[in-house]
């Protein structure tokens, strides 16, 4: 049973649509003096609504913001942003959840995609206005064990983002700085998004094949032992990684599997007011997967060059019928050599449950398991007097220069909608690794022989801890809207070595393929031992303000 205030009676009134779908709901209507009682069926009328609201509604496009999360709400407010009606009965949509509604759309698109899933026609009034309807059991493939969803008209808003198809092009981000999920459109920063589809299509094994693709970054070079790209943005290294919209204070032991990561946000330019000091080229926001509406059941067998072979295995879906609680878990098992004959071997892990604790109250939990090691890790060349010299479909390493890591992050987000006025946003990350690595590095002479530089750097052990808390605010001057967001984020690393470190040796000049049979120095009877100390901590503090102002639809 819904209870109207005079007010919205009186506007229904104002246009002779409305003064009919009036008469149309007295049928089930009661009077009782200051109120009308609608029995048994819920009758939104947005109080900004203008008279040719619902005239227009198939033309107009509107920006929403309405989170995953119980139906009723999300209705409401969808009715309240879009400026139109919406009759339905209270039990249709009881304990039902939708997956909410993100981005610039159409109004009758936006209204399909908010219901998908939940067995739910829409149907347009002729004076304006929709009503909805549970789909009847004799066009409902759902009463025959089969999914359905809802008859919508696909139009360019509503399409998957990043397909193949739509040339990998997206139209939303999943969130900068302290702003959560926003239209690319309406984000007044240099952002390139690379999405899920073209990560898995190009058979990517690594960020850095990614990167060199983007027109806002160059061909990065990959740590050895991390997998981690340094990216170069404008000239400048960018080697504080975000994830998931927390920023970390240094890339060091912040192992990137690409099995783990749904797209790539590339920020160009300055970031320090999004998240913190230590980026001046420009911000790389890692964005993990997340379970999906639908069962996902994928198997993937494939190849990254020479004998590294691989499977992949993605699987997800909800656990409930409701949709309330979903699961995710990558598994990836790769083994072989490279084409230059470099042994791999790598076993990742990767855990997301998520779920919708209260109507109001959204929280979920990640886990990544890492487990990488390579032999025979190609030199590094310090300094090279002619390039063509130098055969890169060739290895020039012995056996015993080699890197393992092993790696563990958490991550663990929330999300609290007490009312359309506010929303408090938070998340913790948390990453240990352990990594030891074996490395050669030459040096080219003028005769054309090489000096090599071995390094051996024992088992360290790295930490890194980002986190955020953000409530939005909303609420109107006059005519102008505004989103204000108050937060504050931190981000800490701490570096552990044994004893004093890496040991660094210096051989006799070599020719670069003699370099393939260099002995392994004696690296000393107390190496790898000694106690552990923490020489290095970055941290980051950052309290933020902004607002988000709306003046109309276009501004």
């Amino acid at each position: 049973m819904t209870i109207f205030h005079p007010r919205i009676i009186t506007r229904c009134f104002t246009s002779i649509s409305g003064l009919i779908r009036l008469l149309r709901a007295a049928v089930l209507c009661s009077v009782i003096p200051g109120f009308l009682v609608l029995s048994g069926t819920s009758f939104i009328q947005p109080v900004q609504a203008q008279d040719n609201a619902a005239a227009s509604a198939e033309t107009d496009t509107r920006m929403f913001d309405i989170p995953a999360g119980p139906l009723d709400s999300a209705l409401d407010r969808f009715a309240r942003t879009a400026g139109v009606n919406l009759t339905y009965d209270p039990a249709l949509i009881s304990n039902r959840v939708t997956r909410g509604l993100s981005g610039r759309h159409d109004v009758s698109a936006g209204l399909m995609l908010l219901l998908a899933g939940n067995n739910i026609e829409v149907i347009r009034q002729p004076g304006g206005g929709y009503t909805l309807h549970k789909i009847p059991a004799t066009r409902n493939p759902a009463a025959d064990g089969k999914a359905v969803l809802p008859t919508m008209t696909v139009k360019a808003d509503s399409l998957k983002q990043g397909t193949a198809e739509e040339g990998y092009r997206v139209s939303n981000i999943s969130g900068i700085g302290l702003w959560g999920e926003r239209s690319l459109r309406d984000t007044p920063y240099s952002m390139s998004v690379v999405p899920s589809d073209l990560i898995e299509n190009i058979n990517a094994q690594n960020m850095g094949q990614i990167f060199k693709m983007n027109p806002l970054t160059q061909e990065p070079p990959i740590q050895n032992f991390t997998g981690v790209p340094m990216v170069v943005m404008r000239g400048f290294y960018s080697s504080n990684p975000v994830y998931d919209g927390i920023p970390l204070a240094l890339g060091n032991g912040s192992a990137v599997s690409v099995i783990e990561i749904d797209r790539v946000e590339i920020l160009g330019g300055t970031s320090g007011f999004l998240y913190g000091g230590g980026r001046v080229g420009g911000a790389i926001n890692y964005v993990t997967k997340s379970p999906t509406s639908v069962p996902l059941r994928r198997l993937t067998f494939g190849n990254y060059g020479g004998t590294q072979f691989y499977g992949h295995a993605d699987i997800s879906g909800k656990f409930d019928d409701r949709g309330r609680f979903g699961y995710r878990a990558n598994l990836l098992y790769q083994g072989g050599d490279t084409a230059i004959g470099e042994p791999v071997k790598q076993k990742v892990a990767n855990i997301v449950l998520d779920g919708h604790l209260t109507d109001t109250l959204y929280a979920d939990v990640k886990y990544t398991y890492n487990d990488y090691s390579k032999e025979a890790t190609q030199p590094t060349f310090n300094s090279v007097i002619e390039r063509t010299g130098v055969d890169t479909s060739k290895r020039y390493s012995p056996k015993w220069a080699s890197n393992d890591l092993e790696s563990h992050k958490a991550y663990t987000s929330l999300r609290w909608d007490p009312s359309k006025y506010f929303t408090l946003r938070s998340a913790f990350f948390y990453q240990h690794t352990n990594m030891r690595t074996n490395q050669i590095y030459l040096n080219e002479q003028a005769n054309r022989t090489f000096i090599p530089r071995m390094l051996n750097a024992p088992w360290e052990k790295h930490e890194n801890y980002g986190g955020y808390i953000y409530l939005d605010t909303r609420f109107s001057t006059f005519a102008v809207d505004h989103k204000l967001t108050l937060g504050y984020s931190s981000t800490y690393y701490e570096y552990f070595l044994r004893g004093n470190g890496f040991v660094l040796r210096s051989g006799t000049s070599l020719s670069l393929n003699e370099v393939k049979n260099l002995s392994e120095p004696d690296w000393g009877a107390s190496f790898g031992k000694g106690t552990v100390s923490s020489p290095w901590i970055d941290q980051y503090n950052n309290v933020l303000i902004g607002d988000d102002i709306t003046f109309n639809d276009q501004l």
